[in-house]
């Protein structure tokens, strides 16, 4: 009777708790399906700086995610990342994104922007997507993304 109930109200408190911990604050709720982010530094088209931010479905221990996931990449270095909104297509775009179904198999985003809040001092990048894959596929929320540091040789 009584015991089964009250285990199960206990369950869903520790699956709901994670959760209310996760968006920072003035941050939008997470993208359907893609709750967790990581970012890590890159190159851009030029050799240049740039931050990849990754949004996945599961924790990121690493840079190479579960499918399915979002890599943005961010032509801007860490300092420059809150200055504006970054576009991620057109010919005048900041930024590419694209969303991997599997490992090897992706799409490339065809509008939309990426938006950096704040970074904290332990790097961590707070901020929020809104973007478009063609017609099909459109994923939008906010993400706190956890900073990887790995080497990066540009050039």
């Amino acid at each position: 009777g009584g015991m089964a109930i009250r285990r199960l109200a206990i369950a869903w408190v520790i699956l709901v708790v994670p959760l209310a911990c996760n968006p920072p604050s003035g941050v939008p709720a997470p993208p359907v399906g893609l709750p967790h982010s990581a970012a890590a530094p890159g190159c851009g088209p030029a050799d240049g700086p740039a931050i990849a931010i990754y949004l996945s479905a599961t924790p990121l221990e690493s840079l190479e995610p579960a499918a399915p996931y979002v890599r943005v990449d961010v032509w801007q270095s860490l300092e420059h990342l809150t200055e504006r909104p970054w576009r991620v297509a057109g010919d005048n775009r900041d930024a590419a994104a694209l969303h991997y179904s599997t490992a090897t198999d992706y799409i490339v985003a065809t509008g939309g922007v990426v938006t950096v809040n704040t970074v904290r001092a332990d790097k961590t990048i707070e901020g929020s997507v809104d973007l478009s894959f063609g017609s099909a596929r459109r994923v939008r929320g906010g993400f706190g993304a956890v900073w990887i540091s790995r080497p990066v040789v540009c050039g």
